[in-house]
């Protein structure tokens, strides 16, 4: 859907090769897409997820 809107879809690898973007969004379900959008935003750029990420640190037993 995003494509069809003109986005630029990319799928998270250990290999990409990343350009710098006004606008990142990650959509998936590990923190290494995160890092990679994060890694992806220009300087003063917007970055957003649609994920919820957990972890062991934020569990209460």
């Amino acid at each position: 859907m995003a494509e069809s809107l003109g986005a630029k879809c990319i799928l998270f690898t250990e290999n990409v090769n990343l350009c710098k973007y006004p606008i990142t969004v990650d959509t998936g379900i590990n923190q290494k897409g995160l890092h990679t959008a994060i890694r992806a935003v220009e300087p003063g750029g917007i970055c957003t997820t649609t994920g919820i990420y957990f972890s062991d640190f934020f569990l209460i037993y």
